[in-house]
């Protein structure tokens, strides 16, 4: 007689999963898993704050980040402090111009996108300040560096996992990532309006405190 009473026979096979059963969505599997590696981001998170702490090392922090969260996602096993170090200590050669490289283009874009947009708004500048007249010429400018500053915002969410995961330059990186920019807009923009709700809600914290 196996196990007691056949209760705890470990030997019998049990119904398992079926082969071509209803898969997950994918949020309900992203939901799955962060609830189960909660604390363990958490930490990653403070970790890539702290290697982040000199801005232009952003790309090293990424790099860190990005292989935890990947092997998450993947359902495999990371150990934090070790796999994140190791991570930076492969790919560090990539990952710091890469890092430089992003920070400098999107503070550009963005004081671009600001100085522009406070001429088409003078209240932004100031109330003492004279309101700026832009031109036709200066609308296309402010027109294409928003563009730019959406797409290579973009970029970015594709831009750490092509670093660590291939063998590629830096000039393949970024060719890449726009590739996959313009490829995936539904999913760019779900991604975007998450965040922009994420920091507004965060920065309605700190507000109100």
């Amino acid at each position: 007689m196996a196990g007691f009473f056949g209760l705890f026979n470990y030997s019998k096979e049990g119904p398992g999963v079926a082969k071509n059963g209803p898969k997950k969505r994918p949020y309900v599997v992203f939901l799955e898993i962060f609830g189960r590696k909660m604390w363990n981001v958490t930490l990653a998170g403070l970790m890539w704050a702290v290697t982040n702490l000199l801005i232009f090392t952003r790309g090293l922090a990424d790099a860190g980040l990005t292989f935890i969260t990947r092997n998450y996602s993947r359902e495999k096993h990371a150990f934090l402090r070790e796999d994140f170090i190791e991570s930076i200590k492969k790919n560090w050669r990539t990952a710091l111009p890469i890092g430089i490289i992003n920070t400098l283009v999107t503070g550009v874009l963005f004081f671009n996108v600001f100085y522009y947009a406070t001429g088409m708004m003078p209240g932004l500048v100031g109330s003492d300040a004279a309101p700026i007249t832009l031109s036709t010429w200066d609308y296309v400018i402010l027109a294409v560096t928003a563009t730019g500053y959406v797409t290579f915002t973009w970029m970015k969410y594709y831009i750490p996992f092509l670093m660590i995961t291939f063998k590629l330059s830096i000039k393949q990186i970024y060719k890449n990532a726009f590739l996959f920019a313009g490829a995936n807009l539904p999913t760019n923009l779900l991604i975007s309006v998450i965040l922009i709700a994420v920091y507004a809600g965060l920065g309605g914290i700190v507000i109100a405190f």
